[in-house]
């Protein structure tokens, strides 16, 4: 069901139309809720009440237009779910606000670093079976700052235009290697 879909059985005039989505909503999105509530000193009766707190502002969200449709419904209901347990951690003064939270950001960093990583690897590999003279082009003008009239000279090309294409030769073999 898309989320349009969706959206139409839960705006629907018709109880069992708007009972539909709501069984949908809960089928497919209460068990994330209610692992990310046990996961952050919660339990089942707290993760129960955090998801009707959140299908409520969901549905609120939805009729006054704050859904925008930049997200997927299910990831919105999980922010809100999430943000709502945050909130009633805080409440109940635990301490553990910070608990994922934290921890999904510092996991985050790590794993965005860990991509950037490969994929840099990926890209020196396959500078690395350029020829030599697209090596060196990309070198002098995107590391040295070389300009393209200096290019145009130690190339002896006729034109500064004939060294920006001779560049652009070398990055888009470099690209296409690199894909």
């Amino acid at each position: 069901m898309t989320d349009t879909q969706l959206i139409e059985l839960l705006t629907s005039e018709d109880n069992g139309l708007r009972n539909k989505g709501f069984s949908y909503l809960v089928e497919r999105d209460y068990e994330p809720v209610l692992s990310y509530v046990k996961r952050n000193s919660g339990n089942p009766e707290d993760a129960k009440d955090i998801f009707q707190e959140g299908l409520i502002a969901l549905i609120r969200n939805i009729h006054n237009q704050s859904f925008r449709k930049t997200s997927s419904l299910k990831s919105y209901l999980y922010s809100i779910c999430k943000n709502l347990w945050l909130q009633e951690l805080r409440k109940m003064n635990r301490n553990t606000a910070e608990i994922e939270t934290s921890t999904s950001e510092h996991d985050l960093e790590r794993n965005l670093a860990s991509e950037f990583d490969e994929k840099l690897q990926v890209v020196r590999d396959k500078f690395n079976t350029l020829g030599e003279e697209c090596q060196k082009i990309l070198v002098l003008f995107y590391y040295k700052k070389k300009s393209m009239k200096y290019l145009q000279e130690l190339y002896q090309l006729g034109s500064t235009q004939a060294a920006k294409n001779k560049k652009s030769r070398c990055l888009k073999k470099l690209s296409s290697l690199v894909e």
